[in-house]
């Protein structure tokens, strides 16, 4: 029987790049070529992938693009705005990662976040409030924040919901 291996070593491509081809990674990632040349020599060998090793497809949509505002908590100045990314979205909170603000820090004093964000491109734009403890570190861009909401209005509580059940997401506890 052929092994992942054997097809590298005809195809002259590394094994992870046979292990990725064959396991359904999109076609954008590998030249077109390579793929048609990698599906075709293992077809050729006989090679399969053991169903343990199949790729399933995400339960859920991995995260939400996000519009962020940061204002300092004593006095409810603006103190920076920018983007990032809404992963792991409850009912009550959200992981916002990949933070791209300008200016580039948060604040060393406590703060508020708004996100607004929209679960698609025709879907109105929700926008949630979360205070945040101090951070000790200065690079934002590294950062992952868990947020949790405070009281969010009934229409955005209802679309989060209706995202989580649509998105099957039973453990999106709130």
């Amino acid at each position: 029987m052929a092994t992942q291996a054997d097809v590298a070593r005809r195809a002259g491509v590394d094994r992870s790049t046979v292990s990725k081809i064959l396991s359904g990674y999109p076609d954008d990632v590998f030249d077109p070529k390579t793929r048609a040349k990698v599906e075709a020599i293992a077809s050729r060998l006989g090679y399969r992938l053991p169903p343990r090793r199949r790729i399933r497809a995400p339960r859920f949509p991995a995260g939400l693009p996000a519009q962020i505002v940061v204002r300092r908590c004593a006095d409810g100045a603006h103190f920076a705005s920018g983007t990032g990314w809404l992963m792991n979205l409850s009912r009550t909170g959200a992981l916002l990662t990949e933070l791209v603000l300008d200016p580039p820090h948060l604040p060393t004093s406590p703060f508020e976040i708004e996100v607004l964000f929209r679960f698609g491109p025709g879907d109105s734009p929700i926008s949630l409030k979360s205070r945040a403890l101090r951070i000790q570190s200065d690079r934002a861009t590294s950062l992952g924040l868990g947020v949790k909401f405070d009281a969010p209005s009934k229409p955005a509580q209802q679309a989060i919901e209706d995202w989580i059940v649509k998105n099957d997401r039973p453990d999106a506890k709130g």
